[in-house]
């Protein structure tokens, strides 16, 4: 790790959590001014979800709300290897924790996206008695890459790197081993996933959530972590997810995927600030609009 990484990290360790947020707000500010295209993808995101209800005022309001959001997850996560567990587990207070009871000890799928400080809510899960296992895109920044593993270790998640065609295997063996596999399944799956309507539109969707609870009939447990409007964290875990089993592998695949981005858009609308809106969510389109959709499925109750 480089010295300037370094000294990141001790800033982070020393700086009280209130201050750093202050501080970080002011980050997300600045580069929503300075930084255009972090600005231009965020509005071009909110456009595309917001533009019908919102004015422009209050676009440009949640593009910069959602990067000052974006650096105050970014300050949290570098402090978080001098953080102790009771400091995490009170940083980010879990709603929902008797819902996870009766499958301590059994496989399951938590399901989560690009809100708030979901690097958080895994920390304070497994300090909280409950092991995961996560999968991650590669970091190219080796700095960044290291800060991962090291947080990683000392909060006992463990990580899957996103490369190749060895994921669905090793999520697989985390599963089999009867662990808990958590899944961030919000982002621009290109040519591989299916399109799912998220905000009205299409979106690339890996369809990875709801193959793996097929194969391996697991539940798929919706959580989330947003913000409040003063920068605190707090977080929600739902019931298992209703899933479709009829034995149409193809069809009970894209029904449940669009459920789960369903409920993913359900919580972006109850904080949209806390949305990581600088992702390009729409970025693949299909090439065709003529294809009519499959019809919905009626719910079934999830397995376990």
């Amino acid at each position: 790790m480089s010295a300037p990484f370094r000294l990141l990290l001790w800033l982070a360790s020393v700086t009280p959590l209130a201050l750093g947020r202050r501080l970080a707000v002011a980050v997300g500010h600045l580069t929503y001014w300075l930084h255009a295209e972090s600005r231009a993808r965020s509005l071009e995101s909110l456009a595309i979800a917001f533009g019908q209800e919102l004015s422009p005022g209050e676009l440009r309001s949640l593009a910069r709300r959602s990067l000052a959001e974006l650096a105050m997850t970014l300050f949290e996560f570098l402090k978080m290897p001098s953080m102790t567990d009771a400091e995490v587990v009170r940083t980010c207070p879990v709603e929902g924790l008797e819902l996870l009871e009766p499958l301590r000890g059994r496989p399951a799928i938590y399901f989560s996206g690009h809100i708030g400080n979901v690097i958080m809510l895994g920390a304070a899960l497994t300090r909280l008695g409950h092991r995961i296992t996560t999968v991650v895109r590669p970091f190219t920044n080796a700095g960044m890459r290291e800060l991962v593993q090291q947080v990683a270790k000392r909060f006992a998640i463990g990580v899957i790197e996103r490369r190749g065609r060895n994921i669905g295997a090793q999520s697989s063996e985390v599963l089999e081993r009867g662990d808990v596999l958590g899944l961030i399944t919000d982002q621009d799956a290109g040519a591989r996933g299916i399109f799912v309507e998220f905000f009205g539109r299409p979106a690339s969707t890996f369809l990875g959530t709801a193959q793996l609870s097929r194969q391996h009939g697991v539940p798929v447990v919706p959580m989330f972590c947003g913000r409040r409007p003063d920068g605190s964290l707090f977080a929600r875990i739902e019931p298992p997810m209703p899933l479709a089993f009829t034995g149409d592998k193809d069809r009970d695949d894209a029904e449940n995927t669009a459920r789960h981005v369903a409920i993913l858009e359900r919580w972006v609308r109850d904080v949209p600030g806390s949305y990581l809106w600088l992702h390009r969510r729409w970025k693949t389109q299909p090439p065709s609009e003529d294809a009519a959709p499959l019809p919905p499925l009626k719910p079934t109750e999830p397995p376990g």
